[in-house]
């Protein structure tokens, strides 16, 4: 193997074994990123040697350990790294004490590496941690350190092994690196106990160790290739008596590194990134996908290293931790592309565009403009692709630039034939419904919406609520009140079917409208009290709604103050939410009312209000006086008075 291959491999042994990331290593010692990679997996073959004099520095080890082929770099312990901030050097105290005090001193440069790695919070959180135990320490008179030389070399052998194995380590598991027999062991860990130094623990089904002061500097007892072994066989021992937990499945993964089983070991990474996620640990399963990818890189596996990177971003936006989410997207990304992975790199493009969609709508049509430009048309996700791009558009207010995507999309679709262009036809036409029905287009609309509906099984439940509650609006419009009661109750079914209470409740106070219009008020009010506890308090748009159908109700009860009151509250709901068209139309039935009331003045306030939105708005005054009059009753009954509701 060629030198820098060998300090290649070497230094990104050292980055997976301390968790570092390139990107860290590379602004330590003022590098580029991309060009550290291209470095690290071998595209550039040349580093200058003030670069590598600096990765030493950084990773604290001497040059010769990185040209090394045969010593594991791990093995190396020398000095702590140097500090040099005020905060670290507070944190360096404390950690001298605590090393003393737990006679862990042997492993200084450990702690010192990971110190290095912290962020300022970090850092703060750990001083915080460490004051606060060297506090309760202090005041634990109890407290017992244990000098090595009280024990016989037997014990100090098997207390390193049981360290080696962990905390809380199955008694079978040092039973299996031990090399003593079962009448030995059992002796040896009751004089460890019997001493204070060792808690056996009984559980279900097993014994376990706890040790006290694991201060037995287990590297001046076993050299390294013995230390492999000791691990090689450990990990054998924890597969045969495992543990159902994600952190278990981590340790062993561990375990199998310090043996220099890097294959073996991410294939338990993964199932701990799994489960961790399963049981919504999202921050430790991303971290665990990371070390998963980490590994796959070192062993020059790009395609699994982009898609653990992708599960990372998936977890951490999972956790609500889109900053992290993004630079490991990037990372994904940035690997796909390296390998020339084209197919694997705009699929990943399409799922990250799809995890930033309900969180930044300008990322998001960022990652699947990026896809489109790594496709081409020949690729199956050239048209889902434009598809996801048009609908966020949609989202962002830019219908302009959805209708063309859509347009692309209807072009390379009717050229192909397969399941895959029967979804994008039906998504390209429930999108240009919208479209339409956004123009208030509504023959147009509907047509689109029928289409899409004719292959519903391209769609999923949330896209055939969308359409019928649509078409149900749309034939409301059209003043057939039958036909927009059944398609509203088909919305409102699904919605409901599949958990989507917040669209239900819009389509219950979509359906009081249609009541309204059927003159039965009693409905009309029954459908709003039962979609107000669902509806969040800054849906000023439904609320408006709410407002209106109320003051519709009170209206044609002879209730006029009531309903006027009603009416100033809609108004305001529409002007705070800036919908324009729902405000012009409460603004007339106002008028509509203090005309009723004989209150002329605030009659022509509210009437120039609404032509004035239309005006301005260059819409047709007409559509305006058709909207408030399904507020009415198709057949007008006069107001019968201040009567009880």
């Amino acid at each position: 193997m060629a030198s820098i291959e060998t300090f290649a491999n070497n230094v990104k042994r050292l980055l997976a074994q301390r968790n570092i990331r390139i990107k860290d290593l590379a602004a330590r010692i003022g590098l580029s990123e991309s060009y550290l990679s291209l470095v690290l997996n071998g595209t550039r073959k040349n580093l200058n040697d003030e670069y590598k004099d600096r990765i030493a520095s950084v990773l604290n080890v001497p040059m010769s350990l990185l040209y090394s082929e045969n010593q594991p770099v791990s093995s190396y312990d020398e000095q702590p790294l140097v500090l040099t901030d005020a905060l670290r050097h507070e944190l360096k105290d404390l950690v001298e004490v605590f090393l003393t005090k737990s006679n862990l001193r042997h492993k200084r440069k450990a702690f010192y590496v990971v110190l290095g790695t912290l962020s300022d919070r970090d850092a703060q959180s750990v001083k915080y941690f460490l004051s606060e135990l060297l506090e309760e320490l202090a005041r634990d008179e109890s407290d017992r350190v244990f000098d090595a030389m009280d024990l016989s070399e037997e014990e100090i052998r098997l207390l390193a092994l049981i360290s080696t194995a962990g905390n809380d380590a199955k008694s079978e598991w040092v039973k299996a690196i031990a090399d003593l027999d079962s009448d030995d062991f059992t002796r040896i860990t009751r004089s460890l106990r019997d001493k204070g130094i060792l808690s056996i623990l009984e559980d279900v089904g097993c014994t376990r160790f706890r040790v006290s002061y694991p201060y037995v500097p287990v590297s001046s007892l076993f050299s390294q290739q013995k230390m492999r072994e000791i691990h090689r066989g450990l990990a054998q021992a924890m597969q045969l008596y495992p543990d159902d937990d994600p952190f278990f499945f981590r340790n062993l993964a561990e375990t199998l590194m310090k043996a220099m089983l890097d294959k073996e070991a991410v294939v338990f990474l993964e199932k701990a990134a799994m489960d961790f996620r399963l049981r919504d640990l999202f921050e430790e399963a991303a971290n665990s996908w990371y070390r998963a990818a980490v590994i796959h890189g070192i062993l020059d596996r790009p395609y699994d290293k982009g898609r653990c990177l992708l599960e990372a971003a998936r977890c951490a936006a999972l956790g609500d931790n889109f900053q992290a989410a993004s630079e490991l997207a990037g990372s994904a990304s940035s690997t796909l592309e390296s390998a020339g992975l084209v197919k694997q790199h705009e699929n990943v493009c399409n799922q990250i565009g799809a995890l930033f969609a309900a969180h930044d709508l300008e990322a998001a049509a960022a990652w699947y403009k990026k896809g489109l430009q790594i496709s081409s048309e020949d690729s199956k996700l050239y048209g889902p692709l434009l598809i996801n791009l048009a609908a966020i558009n949609l989202k962002r207010g830019k219908s302009g630039e959805a209708e063309n995507a859509l347009e692309e999309a209807k072009r390379w679709a009717v050229s192909r034939s397969s399941p895959e262009v029967d979804r994008v036809l039906s998504h390209q036409a429930l999108l240009m419904g919208v479209i339409e029905f956004e123009r208030r287009n509504w023959k147009s609309a509907r047509q689109y919406f029928l289409s899409c509906l004719e292959k519903g099984e391209e769609l999923e439940p949330e896209e055939m609520a969308t359409a019928w509650h649509n078409l149900g609006m749309i034939m409301y419009r059209m003043d057939d009140m039958a036909e927009a009661r059944n398609h509203l109750m088909k919305a409102l079914e699904l919605n409901k079917s599949i958990g989507l209470h917040l669209k239900w409740a819009y389509g219950l106070v979509e359906l009081a409208r249609v009541s309204l219009r059927e003159g039965n008020p009693e409905e009309s009010q029954r459908l709003i009290d039962e979609a107000m506890p669902h509806i969040d308090e800054h849906a000023n748009r439904e609320r408006g709604w709410i407002w209106l159908i109320r003051g519709c109700i009170h209206r044609r009860a002879g209730r006029f103050p009531q309903a006027a009151e009603l009416g100033r509250q809609a108004v305001d709901c529409f002007q705070r939410e800036g919908a324009q068209r729902d405000l012009a139309c409460a603004a007339l039935w106002l008028s509509q009312v203090f005309r009723e009331m004989g209150n002329s003045q605030e009659e022509r306030l509210m009437e120039k209000r609404a032509f004035q939105i239309y005006e301005k708005g260059r819409w047709d005054i007409r559509e305006l006086h058709r909207e408030c009059s399904l507020l009415s009753p198709s057949q007008s009954k006069p107001p019968r008075g201040d009567e009880s509701e």
